[in-house]
């Protein structure tokens, strides 16, 4: 799992692909108990880029990403938000949010490409 330093940072590894962004505190319990869930997550599945963001430390992407409740997790596909998370969460149901994330976005994509074939 990569934690965020800087906001460039975060703009580079969102553009492209899948990400799971962890936003999270350091006085936060339930991020205290999800944070290991995660980062096993992190080494468990290679599809996706998983990057964890201090919320205090990072005001404005917080703000960007429409953040108000920690812990909170964010699904993107090419810097798009797909799906998001509030709150603690079991690292099965994390699994599960992570799958069902992902055919959300395929199921988008394909939508899209329907849409631009009925125009042509």
């Amino acid at each position: 799992m990569f934690e965020i330093n800087t906001v460039e940072e975060f703009k580079e590894k969102i553009v492209e692909g899948f990400v799971l962004v962890y936003f999270y505190t350091t006085w936060c319990g339930p991020c205290k108990m999800i944070t290991q869930d995660i980062k096993e997550l992190s080494k468990e599945i290679d599809d996706i880029k998983f990057i964890q963001v201090n919320a205090d430390q990072f005001l404005d992407i917080t703000k960007l990403c429409e953040v108000s409740t920690i812990p909170t997790l964010l699904f993107m596909k090419d810097g798009k938000n797909i799906e998001k998370k509030v709150g603690f969460t079991p690292k099965q149901e994390i699994q599960e949010f992570i799958e069902a994330s992902k055919l959300a976005s395929q199921m988008e994509a394909e939508e899209e490409v329907l849409e631009k074939d009925a125009l042509n």
